[in-house]
Formats: C-alpha cells, sequence, structure tokens
C-alpha cells in the first residue's frame, strides 16, 4: 500500500488511463482489506477521469458489489459524487 501510495503522489504526470489504473489498484487492495469506504472513494476517483466504456462498467459494477456487501452504509458511501 505504501509504494501505491507514492506512486499515487506523481498522478498529475501520468496520462488518465494510469491514473485510474493505479485508483483501481488502491480500490482493490482497500476492498480486500475490509475497508468499503475508501474502496469506493479510490472508485470514484478513477470514474473522474476520461476512461472507456468497458473500464467505466467495470467501476461501477465494483461500486454495486461493494454496497450490496455492506451491513451499515457509512454516510460517504451513500454520495455518488464522494464528497
Amino acid at each position: 500500500m505504501a509504494t501505491l501510495t507514492r506512486m499515487m503522489g506523481d498522478l498529475e504526470l501520468a496520462e488518465d488511463a494510469v491514473q485510474a489504473q493505479l485508483y483501481i489498484a488502491r480500490a482493490e487492495l482497500q476492498r480486500r482489506l475490509g475497508r468499503p469506504d475508501e474502496a469506493v472513494a479510490a472508485y470514484r476517483s478513477a470514474l473522474r477521469l476520461d476512461l472507456p466504456a468497458g473500464e467505466r462498467t467495470f467501476i461501477d459494477r465494483r461500486i454495486r458489489a461493494i454496497l450490496a456487501d455492506c451491513d451499515f452504509l457509512p454516510a460517504s458511501l451513500n454520495d455518488p459524487a464522494g464528497e
């Protein structure tokens, strides 16, 4: 996670596709660590980028799956804008 966080520090220099992959990787790690709110936030960060439709569909499905698995939804997950 620390390596990924360091890499994300240089995101402004990367293309949208690279940025999206880093956000998706972070989201997957957060999801597997049982941190749904952080995972959804990372996925939503990826959705703010210019992505192909297929990638957007993948991310939307992941977010829906996380929300479906949550017994209790933190307030941050209820806001589709991630704000």
